[in-house]
């Protein structure tokens, strides 16, 4: 498998807007863990059971994230269009959340171009697998000039 090439100069790690990312996601935890002790107390099931998913999904993003994995841009990106997806479909059942539409609008046309173009975001998750377990190292990462080698070779 070819690695698409980083540039050497692009900037990495979790700074820059990442670093609001993460903060966005630690607020979204605690968010979701509000809704989920409302859901218990209004011992509403359906409420108890998708906020506890959504706080194991979170959770899960949250361990990408950390761990530079490549598949968290893609699994951002997928929960990004969820959630605008379901934000349409409460909006059309329900008036009265063009606040939240307006809201996940805003989310998806910020974060899905950038988790897509961003160089930060391709020099920065870089590491393979889903899980903790996989912890194959990465293939060294091929700067321009190794790649216009290899190509002139080939």
């Amino acid at each position: 498998m070819i690695r698409e090439s980083i540039d050497e100069q692009a900037p990495q790690g979790l700074g820059g807007w990442l670093a609001l990312w993460g903060f966005g996601m630690i607020m979204t935890v605690i968010f979701f863990a509000v809704q989920f002790v409302q859901a218990i107390q209004a011992d509403s099931s359906f409420d108890i059971v998708f906020s506890a998913i959504l706080i194991a999904v979170t959770f899960y993003l949250i361990y990408l994230y950390f761990a530079k994995k490549q598949a968290f841009p893609k699994l951002a990106i997928t929960l990004i269009s969820l959630n605008l997806l379901l934000c349409i479909f409460d909006f059309l059942t329900e008036p009265d959340t063009l606040r939240d539409l307006v809201r996940g609008f805003g989310q998806a046309v910020i974060w899905i171009p950038y988790l897509m173009i961003s160089k930060r975001v391709k020099a920065t998750f870089i590491n393979p697998g889903l899980w903790p377990s996989q912890k194959a190292s990465p293939p060294a990462m091929e700067t321009k000039r190794h790649v216009s080698e290899r190509q002139i070779i080939q």
